[in-house]
């Protein structure tokens, strides 16, 4: 089976599944993102609560937070992007 070419040139050498190939490395590429920048989050939020506790004269500067919540955002962004709407 083999494409048919509509004034693409060369688009007769694909075969028929090579767009699931590229809309897979898409969709990891947006979970392993979204994986990615939980992991970090969580990190980021489990580091700052360890420094909390153990010296509470230091504070959370507004950076630091401002951060978290950045990364955070991107991740509710990304995952929206993902999950289709009804």
């Amino acid at each position: 089976m083999v494409m048919t070419d509509y004034g693409i040139n060369g688009i007769e050498m694909c075969p028929p599944w090579a767009p699931a190939l590229g809309f897979a490395g898409a969709t990891l590429a947006l979970v392993f993102t979204c994986i990615g920048s939980a992991y970090g989050t969580g990190k980021a939020a489990q580091g700052i609560s360890a420094v909390g506790v153990s010296k509470p004269e230091v504070r959370a500067h507004p950076p630091t937070l401002l951060a978290v919540r950045t990364s955070d955002t991107v991740s509710r962004v990304a995952w929206c992007c993902l999950v289709p709407s009804r």
